[in-house]
């Protein structure tokens, strides 16, 4: 039998999803990432989901770097001493932790991971030995013991003796010299002596040059202080290690605390860098399916370029399990045969699909195959041969939780031999009870669909006029193979596609030509379909730009009303201040007669003033004018004492008082646009959702067209279809008329969880 694994390439797609891990161990055990025993399988893709909910809230988690440090450790805890490089991997881990805990301060997503990462241990005090230790550049600190800054101290000192002795030496030999200054060889300070001068000059030969004219001497002089100096080292050395193996000590005290933190880290990496890969494929997470159904919106394969890859729909259901696709040579049957064996295998490895929102999947135990040349030639074997001996093993093996992916079944035999073992091997998987995906040419099996309840035809298109695939999967028709018409563009002699033509006219093709006829009507069905939607398309952008201009005057009305309250509530409090000092002026015992006479004046302008602005014009009913304070204009439908109405050029009416009016010039008549009844909107107060639950299927389809064209007509972006879990008729059925009505319906998917999860359907308009 196929090892799925790897005929559906999986082994590629981990190792993208591991491409995006920072840790050891997280690279590690995404590469070796397989299917997931069905008991862990939902607790994996809990962590996947809390992941996801953390990410997408306060973004990845700051993970640097990380080693897997389980031996290193576990020699720490044996009593073995670490090194530097050990160490210092070591204080990346517990500093990232101090790092991962901050990261999470404003986090409310995925409560799961919060609870282990808030739970880590800090092991400060291990942090704060091998920060007092350790310095950046790996080397250890002078100051890391009292004992080790002694001994570098009389390092460094007897160097500085030996410098100042080598100068002086230097001076004393500068004869005997073939150059300019002291060097080191073997770890000995040396003067450069020349050959004939070295046995004038007292010490040890360290080193010869390759030319052998210079010999390189080490002074007697030096010799003690260099003793002193190695003697040092060795002490350096011992101290070091006395220090790293305290730390050792530390460590394997605290061993099971820091390999938690280590695996922790590694397993944070595992998870994040399924959600980035998710990101950058621009997957979703899929759900376990309730009924048994296996849905798949939009479904493409990972492992082709974006720029290329076509999404297709995938559906099975338990009362129809099986699907035959059909369709030419190289039009994409078998790329859909392993798109859908590739994402119920990710599913089951808990990594994010490359789908749309909404994928609903059986939880399969295996996922077997038949794809491709099983020729071999070590054993022998024909194509044929390797195909059944393929066969035969999933159907001894295969049991109702698998999926079966079966590509051209029957081929490399005779074609009636052939469609006669399709027929049965389908039957066979009919009565085992699991799902199938099978791909044939055979006219028989394609018959077979059609006439049964429990299998369906699914057909790859083909583009008649280019002669061309264009991969895109329509499930419910068989597809045809189109041999001929390839042969022709490819090139074969006429006179030979006529001779075939003549052969195929004397074969009964009384199928062919009913799947043909079916295609023609069908091809017809979409083209009208096309065309009313067209016209819905431009329907709607009348009504959007009516319903725009409605808006924008009613702002522009709204906005004058305002200003003209707020002025008429300033000179109304001004004159009525007015008013009370002129009052206050004739109340007076003091006033002047002529005082008085003067008030009364004031009293009777500011009376007048409150009568308003007024336009001296001679206006009827059918003039044109325009209110210049409203920024508006058009024909006067109704003149009412003070009140008049405006009918705008959109064909808006505004109401305003007729002193505001003054005389316009008719507007230069323009291209009739299209007229919509803006009475005919819908009332307000439309709501954002619509309940379906507890109507039949029919009377639930009616009620949402009816719903949705409201919508439409007041402009909803965003609406929710309630249509529960229960047996999922309602949920099909709602989302099999979102898909049939693309020309409005941009996208849809299930609810969130706040949002009625599988119970609900949210709709995005266009």
């Amino acid at each position: 039998m196929q090892d799925a694994f790897e005929v559906l390439q999986l082994s590629e797609v981990v190792a993208k999803v591991a491409s995006f891990a920072h840790t050891e161990q997280g690279k590690a055990a995404l590469l070796a990432l397989r299917p997931i025993p069905l008991k862990e399988r939902d607790r994996q893709r809990i962590y996947l989901k809390d992941m996801q909910g953390i990410v997408d809230e306060v973004g990845p988690f700051p993970i640097v770097s990380s080693s897997d440090l389980s031996s290193r450790v576990d020699m720490a805890k044996k009593g073995g001493t670490l090194g530097e490089l050990d160490f210092s991997r070591v204080l990346s881990d517990l500093n990232q932790v101090k790092d991962l805990k901050a990261h999470l301060r404003d986090a409310t997503q995925g409560e799961g991971i919060r609870s282990l990462v808030l739970g880590l241990p800090t092991l400060e005090p291990l942090r704060q030995g091998i920060l007092r230790v350790l310095a950046p550049d790996l080397s250890i600190k002078d100051t890391a013991s009292v004992e080790l800054k002694r001994i570098r101290s009389s390092i460094a000192h007897k160097q500085k003796e030996i410098t100042k002795r080598l100068d002086a030496i230097l001076n004393e030999n500068r004869g005997f010299l073939s150059g300019d200054s002291w060097t080191m060889r073997n770890g000995h300070y040396v003067l450069p002596v020349a050959n004939a001068h070295k046995h004038q000059v007292r010490g040890y030969v360290q080193d010869v040059s390759s030319s052998g004219g210079t010999a390189f001497i080490e002074p007697e002089a030096l010799l003690r202080l260099q003793n002193d100096i190695a003697l040092l080292q060795a002490e350096e050395k011992e101290e070091i290690r006395r220090i790293l193996a305290s730390l050792s000590r530390l460590l394997g005290t605290s061993a099971a605390e820091f390999s938690f933190i280590n695996q922790t880290i590694g397993q944070l990496d595992f998870h994040q860098s399924k959600v980035l890969y998710g990101r950058e494929i621009n997957g979703h997470l899929g759900e376990k399916s309730v009924d048994g159904s296996l849905f798949l919106p939009g479904a493409r394969h990972p492992l082709i370029p974006k720029n290329k890859v076509v999404a297709n729909d995938f559906s099975l259901s338990p009362s129809r399990p099986i699907l035959v696709l059909s369709g030419p040579n190289a039009g994409g049957k078998t790329v859909a045969l392993k798109t859908l064996g590739t994402i119920c295998m990710m599913f089951a490895m808990a990594l994010p699909l490359p789908c749309l929102q909404g994928a609903e999947i059986p939880e399969f135990e295996n996922v077997v195959v038949d794809i491709g040349d099983s020729q071999s030639l070590f054993d022998n074997l024909s194509t044929f041969s390797g195909h059944i001996g393929n066969i035969k093993d999933i159907l001894l093996s295969v049991k109702k939780e698998d999926l079966v992916l079966l590509d051209e079944v029957g081929t490399g035999t005779s074609p009636k031999e052939g469609e006669a073992l399709a027929l049965a091997i389908v039957e066979e998987l009919k009565s085992i009870g699991c799902y199938a995906l099978v791909s044939s040419h055979f006219e028989g099996l394609k018959s077979y669909a059609l006439s049964s309840t429990d299998v369906e035809n699914a057909s790859l298109l083909f583009d008649e006029k280019t002669l061309s695939p264009t991969y895109v999967l329509r499930v419910g028709y068989p597809g045809e193979s189109y041999g001929l018409d390839v042969a022709r563009r490819l090139g074969l002699p006429s006179s030979v596609i006529a001779r075939a033509e003549e052969f195929l006219q004397k074969e009964d093709s009384s199928v062919e030509g009913k799947l043909r006829h079916l295609s023609e009507l069908t091809l017809q069905a979409e083209e009208k379909a096309a065309s009313v939607s067209k016209k819905e398309e431009e329907l709607s952008l009348v009504l959007t730009e009516n319903k725009r201009l409605k808006a924008e005057l009613a702002k522009k009305q709204e906005k004058f009303e305002e200003e003209c309250r707020l002025e008429k509530q300033r000179l109304l409090e001004k004159a009525q201040e007015e008013i009370q000092q002129a009052i206050r002026d004739l109340s007076s015992p003091d006033a002047k007669l002529h005082h008085a006479i003067k008030a009364k004046a004031n009293l009777d302008a500011l009376e007048e003033k409150q009568e308003g602005p007024s336009f001296d014009h001679p206006l009827q009913v059918g003039d044109y004018a325009s209110a210049p304070s409203f920024g508006v204009e058009g024909r006067i439908q109704k003149l009412d004492g003070k009140r008049s109405e405006l009918l705008t050029p959109e064909g808006m009416t505004v109401r305003i008082d007729a002193k505001c009016l003054v005389p316009a010039e008719a507007p230069v008549p323009k291209k009739a646009a299209p007229k919509v009844d803006v009475d005919a909107l819908p009332e307000q107060g439309l709501s954002l959702e619509i309940v379906l639950i507890g109507m039949r299927e029919a009377e639930a389809m009616a009620e949402l067209d009816k719903y949705l064209d409201r919508c439409r007509l007041k402009g909803f972006k965003r609406v929710r279809v309630i249509h529960g879990l229960g047996s999922g008729i309602l949920r099909r059925a709602t989302h099999a008329y979102l898909k049939a009505h693309s020309s409005f319906v941009d996208r849809f998917e299930l609810g969130g969880e706040f949002e009625g999860g599988g119970g609900a359907t949210v709709v995005y308009l266009k």
